[in-house]
């Protein structure tokens, strides 16, 4: 500025001596330079001399003085004049010097700078550009020093050395006084090349000392073009701050500053702005232009911008804060307001989620609060890429970014890419380790190889995909808040394995459900209100949501849950336009609830016509209750039970059931027995308890008591320890009669426990043969061993006849309606047992011993002697422990 005034106020003088008397020479100039500068100029001495040039010497020069003291002061001013430039055509001033300058610039209480020329310079006038306009400080700089270079040239070349300017301000800010010291500039002109230039050095300083520096070049070419070049050198914006930010009195910035810029500009209105920055120890305050507080050791920005009148366009402008680095790249357009469009490409590499944060909140218009709450439920992470593209206003970028809006920009992409990162996804619950790719194109949003932990425990992998995306985020934000108390089902593979063990074990699985609520953390917000179908694949299982409400938003969609090689579920869903009605929230203690239907199965284990109940989550556990079964070919089964999904490799599992005349053969398929050892119609009730393991039978941890009652079947001789018996007494075999003994009724009480199976009281009651039975099996492992004793009731066909003749059958039966019965023991492996008869107590036991007793001691020894036969010429064994006393008598038949 000083450049100027001295340079137009001297052009002037010079000009208008035509006689070189100094006396008049030296008032003349006096007053055309305060005509020029609108104000009082004094020149305290000034000299003439002659040589090959002319030469004028001012000392003492003063402008605008005031009661504080002139606003200019200069110890010296030197001019060189061509004596002939009047006929020559050239400019008259060879150069013009001005030696320790001394300005003192001042903004009053009303606002106005002081002396005028600072007024026209810095004051609101002055501007150039609309006030909202981002680019109205580049703008101003460019439109002043392009009309200073081709206006204010009144000499070849005009310098300033060793000057000073002092700025103070007194309009209701406290704003520190600045000073820019050691001033070395000089404003040149080429005649030949039609070029100006101008270079300028300083060093900033206030009470405290120096604050930085900073050099300056600009060029203006014989075509018009403007060229400029500023470089810093640790210069400290901290006391630049209350200067540059007026309209925020409260904002504190604090950096040391170095780098360069440089600005092209062809034509007016046209440019190319590049950036070399580096900031070094950045703070700023919250109310700063409103932007969230920025804390950082080093912020660098670079990069180039081309400006046009319709638009700017960056090209890979690069900003990073410490770790953080981002690249920008899109065009603009102008004037840079708030509504003004913007196709914006925007990533970031290697960041926290930390850093993202001060990122976000950083963004013009973006208060704190609201980058707060658009990355609340992320509370730590790393993102090895963030990319963003798009076309919206700047102001709807901002909203959006900020979490104010869910409108999404025009052809919006979002690709990122999270690792290790916690996601808060309730007041208690946290996913954990978290990683994966997320892409999401205008309305669509898709993630893949999403892994992490649900509170310490693993969750499957997912792909899922989403059309429609915008309609959950602008859903109400109640229906996406989700509530804890869900674990992670890592039972849920293990079920399905130990259900799978076999071939054809549940591949016929056809499942509709109905779901009142469902809030699992993995399906990230609540569902309700939906139907499904859940059928058998290959290695998992299908789910086809046909409706439901997800985060409040009606979706339809489909999902694959497959348990091997590894858990992962593969989803897309489609979502909708939220309507008019509210959900209903859930107020119960479960995080899941509803119904299900089971259509047919007929697979090599299990038949059935259907099945259906109702279901309940809460933990990591399911219950369910109200359960029946049509079972195939007949019959029904009730049951209700729950199962522990919470451990990753056992499924505890608590079932009570009842089975009402349903097919024993078929049944037995589900336990393991062939199809054609025996038939009849069962029925039971009990309760069992187990682990299911994917590679153990449940059998190894089964407990629970069962209750049988088995009426109108046969079994087969082919069993093995019904086949033992009948080789334990080859003389007299109750089942040699029928290779499948018929049995009207057997009834049982089971005892499961610690890997055996017990029972008390087994009887068999049927036209070929009767039975009683009581001991265990170990069931748990190979190769099942019996310790079991078993009453055979013998000559079932005298007992027939015995059993018409009135007070005789009470005499010789008895309550066990038999005249002998025959006593073994079953022991050794299931597949081969072995059968041992206790003949004495088989013979002399009972109430036929009253008939014994008074037979004649000849039909006795021939008794004994069927009792030998019986025996097979075995040793006798010891005598086992007759049966209790209640229990030995076999139901009525």
């Amino acid at each position: 500025m000083a450049c100027a005034v001295f340079g137009a106020a001297l052009a002037v003088g010079f000009t208008a001596a035509r006689p070189l008397a100094p006396s008049r020479l030296h008032e003349e100039i006096e007053q055309l330079l305060s005509d020029l500068l609108g104000g009082d100029v004094q020149i305290g001495t000034l000299r003439l001399s002659l040589g090959w040039g002319i030469r004028l010497e001012g000392y003492d020069v003063v402008a605008w003085p005031s009661d504080d003291g002139p606003a200019l002061h200069a110890e010296r001013a030197r001019a060189e004049i061509r004596p002939f430039s009047h006929l020559t055509g050239q400019r008259r001033l060879r150069s013009i010097a001005l030696e320790r300058p001394r300005l003192q610039v001042r903004r009053g209480p009303d606002g106005v700078f002081a002396p005028p020329p600072a007024e026209r310079l810095l004051g609101r006038e002055a501007e150039a550009a609309p006030p909202d306009e981002l680019l109205q400080p580049l703008i101003a700089v460019e439109s002043r020093l392009r009309h200073a270079l081709e206006t204010l040239v009144v000499a070849d070349r005009f310098e300033i050395l060793d000057g000073r300017i002092d700025f103070s301000d007194a309009h209701g800010t406290d704003r520190p006084e600045l000073s820019l010291e050691a001033i070395r500039g000089s404003l040149t002109h080429s005649g030949f090349f039609d070029e100006t230039g101008l270079q300028l050095a300083a060093r900033l300083s206030d009470a405290s000392g120096v604050r930085g520096s900073f050099e300056w070049d600009g060029r203006r070419r014989r075509d018009g073009s403007l060229r400029i070049a500023a470089a810093a050198t640790n210069l400290q914006l901290g006391v630049l701050a209350p200067w540059l930010l007026g309209t925020h009195p409260d904002a504190r910035l604090a950096a040391n500053l170095s780098g360069a810029v440089v600005f092209d500009s062809p034509t007016p209105g046209h440019g190319r702005l590049e950036l070399d920055l580096v900031a070094a120890g950045v703070e700023s305050a919250p109310d700063l232009v409103t932007r969230g507080p920025l804390e950082a050791e080093r912020v660098t920005l670079d990069g180039v911008a081309a400006i046009s009148p319709g638009e700017v366009r960056l090209e890979d402008v690069q900003f990073t804060l410490d770790e953080l680095g981002l690249v920008l790249d899109g065009a603009l357009e102008r004037p840079l307001v708030s509504a003004a469009h913007a196709d914006l490409t925007l990533a970031v590499r290697d960041v926290t989620v930390r850093d993202l944060r001060y990122l976000v909140s950083w963004l013009p218009a973006v208060r704190r609060d609201e980058a707060e709450r658009l990355l609340a439920s992320i509370e730590s992470g790393r993102l090895r890429l963030l990319r963003t593209a798009g076309n919206a206003s700047l102001d709807r970028w901002q909203a959006f970014l900020a979490g104010r809006t869910a409108q999404l920009p025009a052809h919006f992409v979002v690709d990122a890419h999270l690792e290790d990162a916690t996601l808060r996804v309730g007041e208690g619950d946290r996913m954990e380790d978290f990683s994966g790719r997320l892409w999401w194109t205008d309305d669509r949003v898709e993630i893949r190889d999403a892994r992490a932990l649900l509170n310490g425990k693993p969750l499957p992998q997912l792909d899922l995909s989403i059309d429609g995306v915008g309609h959950l985020f602008a859903s109400n934000r109640e229906a996406r808040t989700m509530r804890d108390g869900a674990q992670p089902l890592v039972g849920l593979g293990t079920l399905w394995r130990a259900t799978h063990r076999e071939p054809g074990g549940s591949r016929q699985l056809d499942v509709r459900l109905e779901l009142d609520h469902l809030e699992h953390p993995m399906f990230f917000w609540p569902v309700a209100q939906a139907e499904a179908r859940v059928q058998s694949v290959e290695h998992g299982v299908s789910i086809a949501i046909e409706r439901g409400r997800w985060a409040g938003v009606p979706v339809r969609g489909a999902a694959t849950w497959l348990f091997e090689p590894e858990e992962r579920v593969e989803a897309a869903f489609t979502a909708f336009p939220a309507p008019n009605e509210p959900l209903e929230r859930n107020t119960s203690e479960s995080w899941a609830a509803g119904r299900f239907e089971v259509g047919p199965i007929a697979s090599d284990r299990w038949s059935q016509k259907r099945a259906g109940g109702v279901f309940r989550a809460h933990g990591g556990q399911v219950d369910v209750r109200e359960l029946e079964i049509e079972l195939s070919p007949k019959g029904r089964a009730l049951a209700s039970g729950q199962l522990d999904l919470s451990q990753p490799d056992a499924v505890p599992v608590d079932v009570a059931f009842e089975i009402e005349e349903g097919d024993l053969a078929q049944l037995g398929d589900s336990v393991g027995l062939p199809r054609d050892l025996a038939s009849g119609t069962l029925s039971a009730q009990g309760s069992l308890s187990t682990l299911l393991r994917s590679d153990v039978s449940l059998s190894t941890s089964l407990d629970g008591t069962l209750a049988i009652d088995l009426r109108d079947g046969w079994i087969r001789q082919e069993i093995p320890a019904v086949a033992a018996l009948a080789l334990a007494s080859a003389a007299v075999n109750p089942f040699a009669a029928r290779e499948q003994p018929r049995f009207d009724r057997i009834t049982t009480q089971l005892e499961i426990e610690a890997g055996y199976l017990r029972t008390a009281s087994l009887t068999l009651d049927g036209p070929d043969v009767r039975a009683f039975a009581s001991g265990n099996i170990a069931i748990a492992r190979e190769p099942f061993d019996l310790d079991v004793e078993v009453v055979l009731y013998l000559f079932r066909p005298v007992d027939f006849v015995l059993e018409k003749i009135p007070l005789l059958n009470v005499l010789l039966l008895g309550p066990n309606d038999n005249l002998v019965a025959a006593h073994f023991t079953l022991s050794g492996p299931w597949a081969q047992p072995h059968a041992s008869l206790v003949p004495h107590r088989s013979l002399t036991s009972g109430p036929g011993t009253m008939v014994f007793e008074t037979m004649p001691a000849l039909v006795r020894r021939g008794l004994q002697a069927i009792g030998s036969l019986m025996e097979n010429e075995k040793e006798p064994a010891p005598e086992p422990a007759l049966p209790p006393a209640g229990a030995a008598a076999p139901a009525e038949s």
